[in-house]
């Protein structure tokens, strides 16, 4: 009779062990395909990222954003980036990649960028846009001075005064608008959307956790059954 009751008791432990592990695997699965379809934990970087698309509509909000920002503190800061594709759908990272506009690293994202679209946004216009080109901003920050950006009808462009010299302006060079049309133009670097969260998988982190969930449960049941048959045999 006692092993009857101790084959009885194994049976159940197992029973609520492979559902509980069923059920967890559900939700893993679930997990990742949300992940997949929504980029992960990233509706911040999401809002942020759109944000900055739309301002690229409007020179004006366009060029108080850029503004706030230096060439060479974009530079440093942006290229140490690992990826932008935050907040970036799995459809849209695909069918970025089909596109061939995904890339290991942001230098090589911005080299492709540049021979590709460079001749899209100019400097140069023999006479003044009626509209002031979206891509060119009021303002920019060059060696740590703001500067302002003006067409200048001899030179026959947009540029700005450095050191006594006209130079021209180029969206190409300065990061902090570069940065922006790479995004509005679907150009990703670094792990695909999801795949990283706070330097690791999302997934890995979510498996630690659900491991540590799985072995508690298993070792509370373990218990509760040791006591019932602890209680069965004193009776």
């Amino acid at each position: 009779m006692e092993r009857s009751a101790s084959r009885v008791l194994a049976a159940r432990r197992r029973r609520v062990v492979v559902a509980i592990a069923a059920a967890l695997t559900l939700f893993l699965v679930a997990e990742d395909a949300f992940a997949r379809r929504f980029g992960g934990f990233s509706g911040r970087s999401f809002s942020r990222s759109f944000s900055s698309s739309r301002s690229l509509g409007s020179s004006r909000s366009f060029s108080r954003s850029s503004s706030r920002r230096s060439l060479s503190g974009s530079r440093a800061s942006t290229a140490t980036a690992r990826s932008n594709t935050r907040g970036v759908s799995q459809s849209n990272y695909n069918r970025s990649r089909q596109q061939g506009t995904t890339f290991q690293s942001r230098s090589q994202a911005e080299s492709a960028f540049r021979q590709r679209n460079a001749s899209q946004y100019p400097s140069k216009y023999a006479s003044q846009p009626s509209t002031r080109p979206s891509h060119i901003p009021q303002t920019t920050r060059v060696n740590g001075q703001t500067v302002n950006v003006n067409y200048n009808a001899g030179l026959g462009g947009y540029g700005y005064f450095m050191g006594g010299r006209w130079l021209l302006y180029s969206a190409m060079a300065d990061a902090a608008v570069l940065s922006v049309l790479m995004s509005r133009n679907h150009y990703y670097y670094g792990a695909a959307p999801g795949a990283y969260v706070g330097g690791y998988s999302g997934g890995f982190w979510t498996g630690i956790l659900l491991i540590g969930i799985i072995v508690a449960l298993y070792l509370f049941v373990r218990s509760a059954a040791s006591r019932g048959s602890t209680r069965y045999y004193d009776d």
